[in-house]
């Protein structure tokens, strides 16, 4: 990903963050998950690191005493989304690789949609490198993924669900449109490609927004694709399970009931000692 690109990418996020919802973003269910798998699997966490600055997760019921530390590499999702810091939390503009702070390595460590971001093999194979320094052995890896089907599902089913109304959301449709158009995982998905494929088969926002009754403001959060070069991936399960195997054993998989909630599991692994 060229770095001017994913800065116009993040800041452009940053900007619509208030427009995206779940499955994007979790929902309730999915916070008072990961909040009870913290609760129960590391109950005497005194450090918590957080992948990214996602609010929800921020903002849940952590241990008394426990400080938990957010990195995200954009300075501009730091400033617009981030709820600001306390005696309890703050935020870091760092890079997830080498991560260098006092309180690593770290009793749990969380992250939503983190490998989404990555090219498939090698950035996943290098975060669960990273990951693997981060956790403490013993430690708890809560992760929230975004997964595509086997087969995958094509586009054409995609474009006719949405022109039936038979899409709960515009976030939903948008990750089912952009998963349609992956292809190869080591490819992954131009989002410039996610947009272009937008406009061509709904006849961009204003119509989209006439035949669904979905609001045109969110619809428009698609915008911040236009012209952007960064690429998503989205992986199966195992494939997340197979670059953590060596240092991370799988305690349980839970998915939530909402709309797509099959392709948004929770993960969550111990650090081997």
């Amino acid at each position: 990903m060229a770095a001017e690109s994913r800065t116009r990418h993040w800041d452009a996020y940053a900007a619509r963050w208030q427009l995206i919802g779940p499955p994007l973003r979790p929902a309730k269910v999915d916070i008072e998950y990961l909040s009870a798998s913290v609760s129960r699997l590391r109950p005497q966490a005194k450090t918590a690191l957080l992948l990214g600055v996602t609010p929800e997760i921020a903002e849940m019921a952590w241990a008394p005493g426990c400080q938990l530390v957010a990195v995200d590499k954009s300075e501009g999702m730091v400033r617009a989304v981030w709820p600001g810091d306390t005696a309890r939390r703050r935020a870091v503009v760092a890079d997830w690789f080498g991560l260098d702070v006092p309180e690593a390595p770290f009793d749990v460590v969380v992250g939503d949609g983190v490998f989404t971001l990555l090219e498939f093999p090698q950035g996943y194979a290098r975060l669960g490198q990273a990951l693997a320094a981060l956790v403490k052995p013993g430690g708890l890896l809560s992760l929230r993924l975004f997964c595509r089907t086997e087969p995958g599902e094509t586009l054409e089913r995609v474009i006719s669900d949405v022109s039936a109304r038979a899409i709960g959301n515009f976030n939903v449709f948008k990750w089912r449109l952009a998963m349609a158009l992956q292809g190869d995982v080591t490819r992954g998905v131009r989002l410039a490609d996610v947009y272009r494929t937008f406009v061509e088969r709904t006849g961009g926002v204003a119509k989209l927004a006439s035949c669904t009754g979905w609001p045109e403001a969110i619809i428009g959060s698609i915008e911040g694709y236009r012209d952007i070069d960064d690429r998503y991936s989205y992986s199966t399960e195992r494939e997340v399970e197979g670059c953590l195997a060596q240092d991370f054993e799988l305690l349980e998989t839970w998915r939530p009931g909402y709309e797509l909630g099959e392709r948004c599991p929770h993960l969550n692994f111990r650090r081997r000692a």
